[in-house]
């Protein structure tokens, strides 16, 4: 751009900012300006372009000289700006043009912008340094490295603002890794930088105990800076424990904002801890709740060895500023522990008052530092309007929402030519201009599994991918790609097994740019056949890091009879076929509990997915010499879904059959709409909707979708409420989709419209022949009935669904015109007992099974009174002893039903008594029965639920699914003795229970469950994770057995996870452990070149170490702590930042650069003789290394 455009691009920030920094500007952009003004200045010289600068580019002059500072230091600030225009810097201080005389009276013309007046009276460049303060581009350097330890991490969180600043500005990481400016800014800012520093530090606290982010006006920070740490905060994970954040999206057409809560996984400890989890969501404005708590009970899912939550999401149905969020894990005592907390902001600032959302997906977009040039929904107030810089155009306008949305609006805008976007009311600006720009990013890029979805956010490609970077500057394309640093490594079992580290320009092979970006091959590094889990690491000095992790699988790989897309029928969804077809020594199995189904013929594995599910999880096995490479993934089978709304807001439940609803429920509804979601690759010529009466077979309307909406069709049923009110009297009416594809005719029926069934008097008679007949009372009968009963004195019998006949019989025992009958088939068992009824109306397209328990507005039914079937049980009891537990479990029914306490525990008690004589299907129901009446009583049923002589019963019965229901159950019992553990380890398959028989087996030191647990880590039955925190139930026990485990990679991960809890500094070292080398005594502070950045293994591992020798020392005012590296590789010693040192001769075992002081105190504490001779680094290390879990007493002395 030229400075008449940057003026145009700049100016309208002045009147809405207090600090210059405020303004994104890229390190890039600086420099393209700089170049511009370098030109102007040459072109009319230093005199006439510095007025030219005050009267036509004030806020280009100041903008550059405030973020010129911010990028150097104090001393050098005006010989750099002198440099860049190759001028004296003398002249800049001419009387004639004074550049900061010039940039203080441009900053007086605008009464918004700080003017630091105290500090212009000490000079220019402090003022100048102080409106530069932290540009929004290097914020998340100052929160990732000064600010969130400063509020996380002992000793600093601990420390006052002034002292926890100094100290961490004086630790050896500010100076690895903390951007100059951030440095620069803390170092010459003084005392308004501390006062900024304390505040962003109050920020911060709230944040990390998962409290609301106070608005900027309560913090006394600015817009920018809340916004930029929201944004960091937000996409932030929890590394150490991976959780997934949870994100914040927009749905247009409900209206409403989505709260996505991804999968979280859970931990073998938790798993063994907690019976439940739960998000818990509650609105909150600052901290005051405004009334709206919801609470979402997740289902517990087994990947492979990995144990995860559902994803779920959560729509609120008021607004909120936020939502804050909790992952809670409730024991089996209800105990609730918070595991996760964190707080989503719902609606936009008041200072920023917009909220963008991708339109491709319709998730939450960051505004900061700049908006990206694409296709976005910008959702802001109604009353305001937007004007845009640049060519812009309305994809798409949405209606006025309704409640309680009415006070925001939304539309979807192609940004992509534009430059700047002024949100306005009443012709004011209401915030500072939001810059647009291309935001490219590294990616990586390749060839996906067809139809793959990633688990854990990783991506499968066949063959090996290639990697994507931006480049800013093609003229000096050697020098940009040396800036880009590479990080690959291999993850679990992989081929090839490792890590590789380039920088872009040394990377292997042939680097090929265009459009911007320079695409990298990973085919060199990664070779011919790759397979398995990878995790890439992108940084760009310390401004920019990016998290890359993908899967990949030999391109021979083939995906066969795949669709990408299914329709279903009148009956719904069909199961789905496809194959895979795998190289020689691969094989295929199901990844999670599933009812699909894998057949393997040769080198295809065919998978049979039901009709109901919309992907299949599977994993692709390879195994090794030393172990099995696993590839998971999921394969999405997109069918075409459609979904009803009567209440706007509401989620959608998208459904492949047809709705049965009431007609009633229709007509109340002011807006009941109809969706149709329709797969990508779909595209359909005609859709029109029909309204037919399903006995007449007769179409009584038609309608063609009133919106269209992405991939989404829209009809308002509204416009069929007069024919629906005029066919009232029907049984059932169906609306059904009619659409031409492909030249092809398909008709769906989608929702079936019934008249509500008021039966509410109904009888059971019992007749001479011991058969049974219904009679009940239904003045107007409908036609396509059926009746459901479920037993309440037996309940653990299947409930029972009958079809009524449409020709009906008046009733026998009533005169009275309405009552009907019908004679139960005899196929239907039904003893004297209390039941209940329910007559349901269900059209040929929609038959469903009944509830396991009956709907509180079904009839109850008395055959027998409860005394009468009491005295029947105690004849039975005599005749028929062999059924005597079925028999007692009805009785506590019955006086449960009685709220007859006394005698429903007699009867418990017999049963807890007598649990040997009862069929297992009965154990399991009385069990999951106590858990709500009887806790207590549970417990002493599972303990013998699990007895050896139970199991073996259990290991005859032939029903696989009850089984493993059955044994799930084992996470709940208390006790489990070795021999029942034993027996459980070879008939579960479920990860937690084999994890919990085994923890019994190694906690009683039975070495069977040592042999198990190996055999399980082979077969990927188990995880590491979990197989360690098994073996620290008993590591006394353990440790042997790890020690003498056959080398391999999932011995190597089973003793990083074991030795973070139990240490054996022998073989694994940690970071934070302490080294005793010829240089003195270190705490080593990074591992670099090992399998994990955590920890290194002794036997097998060569890496770099980071250490701060004498590192208690750090806080002293004269501090004696010094960095160095060792290089296990190559058993060599640097320091950093020094070429030479001195090495005591006595000992050996103490190097220094920091003179006298330093080894007045080795010698004080060796009793040492001063006796030195000077090395070079890096400096070959003579004696062994020593490593311990604990510091030394004295950090001077030289003994282990």
């Amino acid at each position: 751009m030229h400075l008449h455009e940057w003026e145009t691009y700049l100016e309208p920030y002045l009147s809405q900012i207090q600090l210059l920094g405020e303004i994104p500007l890229s390190r890039e952009q600086h420099a393209e300006l700089e170049i511009e003004l370098e030109k102007w200045i040459r072109r009319y010289g230093l005199t006439q372009a510095t007025r030219n600068f005050g009267t036509h580019f004030p806020a280009v002059f100041v903008t550059y000289l405030s973020f010129k500072a911010a990028f150097n230091d104090e001393r050098s600030f005006w010989d750099k700006v002198a440099e860049a225009f190759e001028i004296d810097h003398v002249a800049i201080f001419h009387p004639n043009h004074h550049w900061g005389r010039l940039f203080r009276e441009i900053i007086q013309q605008y009464p918004n912008l700080r003017d630091f007046r105290n500090e212009f009276e000490e000079g220019y460049i402090n003022p100048i340094r102080l409106h530069g303060g932290i540009p929004a581009y290097s914020l998340a350097d100052f929160f990732q490295h000064i600010l969130l330890p400063s509020v996380q991490k002992p000793p600093y969180k601990d420390l006052e603002d002034g002292r926890a600043l100094e100290e961490l500005l004086n630790h050896y990481t500010a100076e690895l890794f903390v951007d100059d400016v951030v440095r620069h800014f803390f170092q010459y800012g003084g005392e308004p930088a501390q006062r900024f520093f304390s505040k962003c530090r109050q920020m911060a606290r709230e944040a990390v105990q998962g409290n609301p982010i106070p608005d900027a006006a309560t913090l006394g920070i600015r817009p920018y800076v809340v916004q930029a740490f929201e944004h960091f905060w937000q996409n932030r994970a929890e590394l150490s424990i991976r959780r997934r954040l949870p994100r914040l999206y927009f749905d247009p057409y409900a209206p409403g904002l989505n709260i996505q809560l991804p999968a979280q996984p859970i931990s073998s400890e938790e798993q063994s801890r907690y019976v439940c989890f739960f998000w818990r969501i509650r609105l909150v404005d600052s901290t005051q709740p405004v009334g709206e708590e919801g609470t979402l009970r997740l289902r517990v899912r087994r990947s492979g060895s990995e144990v995860h939550t559902d994803e779920v999401s959560y729509q609120p149905e008021t607004l909120a500023p936020y939502a804050e969020i909790s992952f809670v894990g409730q024991s089996e005592e209800g105990n609730e522990t918070t595991l996760f907390k964190r707080s989503l902001r719902l609606l936009p600032s008041s200072e920023v008052p917009v909220f963008a959302f991708r339109y491709r997906d319709n998730s939450a977009c960051s505004l900061n530092p700049v908006i990206p040039a694409e296709t976005l929904w910008l959702f802001y107030p109604a009353d305001a309007e937007l004007l845009f810089s640049g060519s812009v155009h309305e994809v798409e306008h949405l209606h006025p929402f309704p409640p309680p949305l009415d006070n925001w609006q939304s539309q979807a805008w192609d940004l992509r030519n534009a430059s700047l976007i002024r949100l306005q009311r009443q012709g004011q600006d209401v915030c500072p201009p939001l810059p647009v720009r291309w935001t490219q990013e590294p990616k990586i890029v390749g060839i996906l599994l067809p139809q793959s979805l990633p688990i854990e956010e990783k991506p499968v490609y066949l063959g090996s991918p290639g990697l994507e970077l931006p480049v800013h500057d093609f003229e000096h394309l050697e020098s940009e790609l040396s800036r880009w640093k590479i990080h690959l490594q291999s993850r679990f079992a992989a081929n090839p097994q490792g890590k590789w580290e380039y920088s872009a320009g040394d990377f292997p092979g042939e680097n090929v740019p265009e459009n911007n970006v320079v695409r990298l091959s990973l085919h060199k590094v990664l070779g011919e056949a790759p397979c398995g889990t990878f995790h890439l690491t992108i940084q760009r000095g310390n401004s920019f890091q990016a998290e890359l992790p993908f899967r990949v699988l030999p391109s021979s790989i083939q995906v066969e009879d795949l669709h990408p897309y299914y329709l279903p029928d009148w009956q719904g969804a069909k199961d789905v076929q496809f194959s895979i077809r795998l190289p020689e020594g691969f094989s295929l199995s199901l990844l999670e509990d599933s009812e699909a189904e894998i057949q393997n013929i040769g080198d295809r594995w065919q998978i049979n997915v039901p009709a109901e599910d919309e992907q299949v999880a599977l994993q692709i096995e390879k195994p090794t010499e030393k172990e099995i490479i696993r590839v998971p993934f999921k394969i999405e089978i997109p069918h075409l879904k459609w979904s009803l709304e009567l209440i706007s807001g509401k989620p959608r439940e998208w459904q492949d059959k047809p709705l049965s609803l009431s007609l009633a429920k229709i007509l109340q509804s002011d807006n009941p709409r109809l969706f149709l979601k329709i797969p990508s690759a779909m595209e359909l010529d005609i859709v029109e909707l029909h309204l037919t009466d399903d006995n007449e077979n007769e179409t009584l309307q038609v309608q063609p979708p009133q919106q269209t909406y992405q991939r989404e069709l829209v009809f308002q049923l509204n416009a069929f409420h007069d024919t629906l009110r005029s066919h009232s009297r029907a049984s059932i009416l169906y609306f059904i989709l009619k659409m031409q594809f492909n030249e092809q005719s398909i008709e769906l029926p989608v929702l079936q419209a019934h008249r509500d069934l008021n039966i509410q008097k109904c009888e059971i008679e019992i007749l001479q022949n011991r058969g049974r007949r219904l009679h009940w009372f239904e003045p107007e009968p409908l036609r396509q009935r059926y009746v459901r009963i479920w037993g309440l004195w037996q309940p653990w019998s299947d409930p029972i669904q009958i079809p009524v006949p449409d020709d009906l019989s008046p009733s026998t025992r009533h005169n009275e015109p309405g009552w009907w009958q019908m004679d139960i088939p005899k196929e239907y068992s039904l003893p004297p007992s209390q039941y209940r009824l329910q007559f349901v109306a269900m059209g040929r397209y929609d038959l469903q099974d009944p509830p396991p328990r009956p709907p509180e507005n079904s009839i109850l039914i008395e055959m027998v009174s409860p005394p009468q079937r009491l005295d029947e049980i105690e004849e039975q009891l005599q005749i028929h002893p062999q059924r005597s537990f079925a028999l007692h479990l009805e009785k506590a029914c019955i006086y449960h039903s009685q709220k007859n306490a006394s005698q429903l525990n007699h009867e418990i008690q017999w049963l807890c008594s007598n649990w040997s004589s009862a069929p297992l299907r009965l154990l399991y129901f009385l069990q999951d029965w106590l858990a709500e009446i009887d806790p207590s009583s549970r417990k002493a049923i599972l303990l013998n639920m699990f007895r050896k002589e139970t199991l073996l019963r259990l290991q005859q019965d032939s029903d696989k699914n009850f089984v493993q229901r059955y044994l799930d159950l084992v996470v709940n019992a208390r006790t489990l003795n070795p021999e029942s553990a034993y027996l459980v380890t070879g008939m579960s398959k479920n990860p937690l229970v084999m994890l919990r028989a085994l923890e019994v087996l190694i906690k009683n030191s039975d070495s069977r469950g040592l042999d198990i647990l190996q055999n399980y880590l082979q077969q990927g039955k188990i995880s590491e994770e979990g197989a360690a925190n098994v073996l620290l139930a008993n590591p006394e026990f353990s440790f042997p057995f790890l020690r003498e485990m056959p080398d391999s990679p999932i011995r190597w991960r089973l003793l990083g996870f074991f030795s973070a809890k139990h240490s054996c500094p022998d073989l694994v070292v940690h970071k934070g452990y302490w080294v005793l080398s010829d240089a003195g005594w270190g705490k080593i502070v990074k591992i670099e070149g090992s399998s994990s950045n955590d920890y290194f293994l002794l036997e097998k591992e060569k890496p770099r170490l980071h250490i701060v020798l004498r590192e208690e020392e750090t806080r002293e005012e004269t501090s004696i702590a010094e960095e160095a590296t060792i290089d296990l590789e190559a058993n060599e010693l640097s320091f950093i930042g020094r070429n030479a040192g001195q090495i005591c001769t006595k000992c050996k075992r103490f190097i220094t650069c920091k003179g006298i002081i330093a080894w007045e105190r080795h010698r004080h504490t060796t009793q040492h003789q001063y006796d030195t001779f000077p090395i070079v680094f890096p400096y070959k290390m003579t004696l062994p290394l020593r490593f311990s879990v604990h510091s030394p007493q004295d950090v001077f002395s030289d003994k282990e």
